[in-house]
């Protein structure tokens, strides 16, 4: 008769009680002699810990807030794990079997299986939103496969605690198309005689299914790639002319084109797999791109392969898993344009005129003058406070010109050293400077061929720069440095300055030759405190877009809070708006965002405001007296005290009451 060979980490039916007899010696001593290596290290780390095996050491139940949060990042995860366990229900019920996906902390988000074994299970709290952690728990199935990164089983005794003996769990990693750890599946089923005599098939069948699993996962994660690839390209051709080249987070190839092979020297199928590391050569720019510390999200690199030089383009795609991303890499020749955000894989502009909110008049009048500015390729100057949304602006006009299908390149040039301006705006040939490398590098000119250059802060451009980028505006023609060849360029300049380029050329910081070239069509952004109708709408968005893309909790304002908002002058525009809100959605606990939950610099607002208060409410009113006097009084509680009319004890209650910290707010001693 043949016997299944039993597999790695697998327990089997006989020998429970010495698994026992190990556990009860161990708890006693601290040591065991015949049990599982992977088990006695548990074992060790929770008694390390201080766990005691005996309680009743049940998982951590989670806010709901938390639970909401991780389904929303492993939603891929979790429609994968369901469309193979779907129609495996059946089975668990006959089987008496409850399966559970957990996501890499340990958090359940799905449990499903056999209705007697669930009842079990909510006993002793593992339930959907609960947390399973070695250090609460002891050793369990999920635990110890998180650990140990490979499928194990953990059966009766083997738990360390003793309210777990009743279970047999059978858990496995579940890993993305990079090796990234994503969840974790787990099959249990009840200890004893019947349930031992299933555990063999259970491990085996967790195995598969785990399998089944990833294989969905990557699929997904391929989907999210073409779909990329199509909503990028312009058309079909304008990818498949090209060699395109998808690499997970460690740099193994996992797509490689015929374009790709045949640029690379590749034979058909020789590329999937390695290491794009081998196959192109050493780049740092590219490692920090796989590694995910580059700063751009695309950037060019100019590689040779023999004789022939080949521009690449690295763009960073999140893997449909939400971990480690991938990166998309197309080569082609250097003689070729760049492909633009919906004509291949290069810099995009995101937003539309649609992005933009409010209905304000100012705001009206802005995005009708930049609709007729689009339509044609005049040089557009925006002018406009910091925050003001200016980027914005200039991508919407992008998006709805006919450069559209090329690419959108935006170079803050305040925020480059001025040493290196040249270099980024033309870019350079190799050895032309110390540090610069070998194979030179594109400008921001030539990878914008085609499309928009955005020329953010132009006003902060030394006077150098400004000649040679008047030059290049006249002839349409660049020089890399170091280089004698003339280079023609077809780009259409936006420019934009957070100061008046009129009032700095009457101040002779700025050339004004340039400055009519760049004011062809000007556009004034008007600041927030111009619009301050279009606050609220601003707000409600920002908040939705903070709870959807940054998992933070569902806020809205209450009526007093939107009314200190509208109160605010917000000399830092959206940004600073922006910002205010970040701060109060993290510090406030309610549904909604109060006056108390708002940056404490806002309240000197509301006090010089001669907007009507009468919607405040007292309490609101009476820490709004608290902080106002201790702010006049710097800080000092007596002259405070005296300021409001009460006495110091009465000072500290009230302060107490509306949880004022002086240390935090102030940085003084109480005491003073």
């Amino acid at each position: 008769m043949l016997r299944r060979r039993r597999g790695k980490g697998e327990s089997t039916g006989r020998g429970v009680d010495v698994m026992l007899q190990q556990w009860k010696q161990f708890v006693q001593t601290g040591s065991a002699e015949r049990i599982r290596k992977d088990i006695l290290r548990s074992w060790t780390r929770c008694r390390e810990q201080g766990l005691d095996p005996f309680r009743e050491n049940y998982p951590a139940v989670l806010p709901a807030s938390r639970l909401e949060a991780s389904v929303s990042v492993h939603g891929d995860l979790l429609e994968a794990a369901n469309q193979v366990l779907e129609p495996m229900q059946g089975l668990f019920d006959r089987s008496g079997v409850v399966c559970g996906v957990l996501d890499p902390s340990g958090l359940v988000l799905h449990l499903l299986g056999s209705e007697r074994l669930l009842k079990v299970f909510s006993g002793v709290q593992v339930a959907v939103g609960s947390q399973m952690i070695e250090s609460l728990t002891g050793t369990t199935g999920p635990t110890l496969a998180m650990a140990t990164g490979i499928p194990v089983s953990v059966c009766g005794p083997e738990h360390y605690s003793r309210c777990y003996h009743w279970a047999n769990c059978f858990s496995s990693p579940i890993r993305d198309s990079g090796q990234n750890i994503v969840g974790c599946l787990n099959f249990s089923s009840a200890h004893g005689a019947q349930g031992d005599k299933t555990a063999p098939y259970l491990f085996g069948l967790l195995v598969q299914t785990v399998k089944s699993i990833e294989v969905h996962l990557k699929i997904r994660e391929l989907l999210v790639t073409f779909r990329h690839l199509f909503r990028s390209s312009g058309s079909l051709s304008d990818w498949t002319s090209q060699g395109i080249l998808l690499v997970n987070g460690r740099g193994n190839v996992l797509l490689c084109n015929d374009q790709a092979e045949s640029i690379l020297g590749l034979k058909p199928f020789e590329g999937t797999g390695q290491d794009i590391r081998k196959i192109l050569p050493d780049s740092l720019l590219l490692e920090r791109i796989l590694r995910g510390q580059s700063r751009e999200e695309r950037v060019p690199i100019q590689v040779h392969k023999g004789t022939q030089h080949y521009s690449i383009v690295a763009e960073r795609i999140p893997t449909a898993s939400g971990s480690a991303a991938n990166t998309l890499i197309s080569i082609r020749p250097a003689g070729k344009c760049w492909p633009g955000p919906t004509g291949g894989i290069g810099h995009v502009a995101r937003y539309t005129f649609e992005d933009i909110l409010g209905k304000s008049p100012p705001l009206l009048d802005v995005v009708r003058r930049a609709r007729i500015a689009s339509k044609s390729n005049l040089t557009i100057l925006l002018e406009g406070e910091t925050g003001t949304g200016k980027e914005l602006l200039a991508q919407a006009i992008h998006n709805d010109s006919l450069r559209r299908s090329r690419p959108f390149v935006a170079i803050n040039c305040s925020a480059i050293p001025r040493e290196l301006v040249e270099s980024e705006l033309f870019g350079y040939v190799g050895g032309a400077f110390t540090g610069s490398r070998k194979e030179g590098s594109f400008g921001k000119f030539e990878i914008a061929e085609g499309g928009t250059l955005f020329l953010d802060e132009v006003n902060t451009l030394a006077p150098d720069i400004q000649a040679k980028l008047l030059r290049v505006l006249e002839n349409r023609q660049i020089v890399r440095v170091g280089d004698v060849q003339v280079r023609n360029i077809d780009v259409r300049i936006i420019a934009s300055s957070s100061v008046s380029l009129e009032g700095l050329v009457r101040e002779g910081a700025f050339r004004p030759d340039l400055f009519y070239r760049l004011n062809v069509f000007k556009i004034d952004v008007p600041p927030l405190r111009e619009r301050k109708e279009d606050i609220q709408v601003i707000a409600e968005a920002l908040l939705d877009y903070l709870h959807q893309r940054q998992n933070a909790p569902r806020r809205k304002l209450s009526r007093e809070a939107l009314d200190l908002l509208l109160a605010h002058d917000w000399p830092g525009n959206v940004r600073e708006l922006r910002n205010c809100l970040e701060y109060s959605v993290s510090v406030s606990s309610g549904e909604e965002i109060h006056v108390h939950d708002l940056p404490e610099y806002l309240l000197g607002g509301l006090r010089k405001s001669q907007k009507p208060l009468e919607k405040v409410s007292f309490r609101e009113m009476e820490k709004l007296a608290l902080t106002t006097a201790l702010r006049d009084a710097e800080g000092d509680v007596q002259q405070a005290a005296r300021m409001l009319g009460v006495s110091r004890a009465t000072l500290y209650r009230k302060l107490k009451k509306h949880h004022v910290s002086l240390h935090k707010t102030w940085g003084v001693c109480s005491g003073k």
